[in-house]
Formats: structure tokens, sequence, C-alpha cells
């Protein structure tokens, strides 16, 4: 693929959004560290204020602990390979091979200076990791196949089990197994990008409202030495 380097690879909160909500109790950084936080529900994406209106935006961890997320702290990290649906060791073995590099001519995202390049993006690189259906995919009404092609790609019990919930079997069959998991993989993804976006619509919005209570200065003022 070969596209300009995308520039939303930094943290999901900005800086400014993240000390707010902290100083809030809205997000809560685990201890120790993992690469992840906890998010209040109602400050996710710019829709989630609106979906999740029944819970109280004054809930604390302790005593809502439903009430809040697990989000990858940064858009491009090992959290998010597991956050998209990889287990805990198969992400660790993802991230180790794009933090080494990948080898060949084409550059990760995070290697280019704005140029036009061959690259890969990081959301491309762990969905490789779910397969190759032109070699090996899984299509037919056989949940154990499912089940094991899932098993043998390391991916996570919960997406394991998200894609063989019965109540989905029609809907599932219409598709393949690593095309299922793939679409889950990349809506996860955007869903964070979306997270990512809302935040910086926050700080902006909060740096207009500082700036339009500053006073203002008369013309003549303006002109003074």
């Amino acid at each position: 693929m070969t596209r300009k380097c995308n520039s939303s690879v930094g943290e999901i909160l900005g800086p400014g959004d993240a000390a707010r909500l902290t100083d809030l109790g809205l997000v809560n950084p685990p201890t120790p560290p993992n690469g992840s936080i906890l998010v209040d529900k109602r400050r996710l994406n710019r829709s989630s204020d609106e979906e999740t209106k029944y819970i109280l935006l004054n809930a604390n961890i302790e005593s809502c602990p439903d009430a809040f997320a697990t989000i990858p702290e940064k858009l491009i990290s090992k959290a998010t390979i597991e956050y998209v649906g990889f287990s805990s060791d198969k992400a660790t073995e993802i991230w180790s091979g794009w933090d080494a590099k990948p080898s060949g001519p084409i550059k990760r995202e995070i290697d280019l200076s704005g140029e036009t390049t061959p690259e890969v993006s990081f959301i491309d690189w762990v969905m490789s990791h779910t397969g190759r259906p032109m070699n090996y995919d899984v299509w037919e009404d056989d949940s154990s196949a499912w089940f094991r092609h899932m098993e043998q790609r390391g991916i996570a019990t919960e997406l394991q089990h998200s894609i063989m919930d019965p109540r989905f079997k029609d809907m599932r069959l219409t598709g393949t197994c690593i095309g299922w998991l793939r679409d889950t993989m990349k809506l996860r993804y955007e869903a964070l990008n979306e997270m990512q976006q809302a935040s910086a619509e926050r700080e902006k919005a909060r740096g207009h409202r500082r700036n339009s209570a500053r006073p203002q200065k008369s013309r003549i003022e303006e002109a003074k030495p």
C-alpha cells in the first residue's frame, strides 16, 4: 500500500484531555502500568455520552467498575493488539515483530517522514497474523474447524466466542473465519481512532473556551509600545 504517513500514531487521549479527565476521576491508570487505561464510558467518543447516558458521570472506579472501559494508552502498541482481539502471548509475538521493523523494502507507517512511499500500516500488519486466506481459510459449517483455526492463530477467547455466538450463526456462515476476524479487528481499531479524534476535539474546544474567556484589549491598548 502507498500513502502518506499517518500522523495519528501517538496517545489515544491527548495530554491535556487526559490530565483533565484524570483530575475529574474519569480516567484511571492501572497500577502497575500495563499500557492500558480505564476511561469512563461516557467519554470514549462523540456519541458515547448519549449512548451511555444511564451511567452517572460522577461514578468512580471503586463503586462502579462497569462504568469504565479498558483502552490502550497508545494507538500503536502491544495493548492495541490485545484490544483488537489477540491473546496476550500472541500480542507479544506480533508486537516484537513490528517493533523489530519488518524486513524488506516495505516501511512501517511510523518510519515515514511525510513522503509518499510503500508502507504497511500497523493494523494491516496485525491483521495479517490472522492467516493467509489464499492458502487456507474456514467457511464450512464446522465449529471445531473455526475454533481450531482461531486457537492456532492466537485469537483471544473473548473474540472466539463473539464470532462463534450461536445467535449469529447464519450471518457468520455468509463469510469466512479470516474475513470475520479481520472485519472485527478493523472495526475495533477504527473505534480507537474515533476515541483519539474525540479527545483532540475536546482539547481544541477547551482551548477555544480559554481564549474566549481572556479579556480583550482595545485597539488603543494594542497600539501601545
